[in-house]
């Protein structure tokens, strides 16, 4: 009766089995290796606080060039949600802020 802890098919493999297990622990601590390597390397990348870059100042103040200096806007018509048709012309005069975007 077999006793050890070895699986069956190392009678199937030649008895082979003393240079696949060393194969595999060899594999098992490079990968612990490049593990701890990479850890290692992601940890010591940063710098002191006076290396980080400097917050962008906020600010709640808009300016607005003369009207004289915006050039006009191109004739713009679009549809809205409630399927009215509304043109950039009928909102002449006022700030408009149009936001183009797309859906691919």
């Amino acid at each position: 009766m077999r006793t050890t802890s070895r699986p069956s098919y190392e009678i199937l493999n030649g008895g082979q089995w003393a240079a696949a297990e060393a194969t595999l622990t060899r594999v098992r601590a490079f990968t612990l290796l490049l593990a701890l390597c990479a850890l290692f390397v992601t940890g010591c990348g940063g710098g002191s606080d006076e290396d980080a870059a400097a917050p962008v100042p906020t600010t709640t103040e808009t300016t607005t060039p003369e009207s004289a200096a915006r050039p006009k806007a191109p004739p713009i018509v679009g549809t809205t949600l409630d399927g009215e048709e509304v043109s950039l012309a009928e909102l002449r005069g006022r700030q408009v802020f149009v936001n183009v975007w797309s859906s691919w």
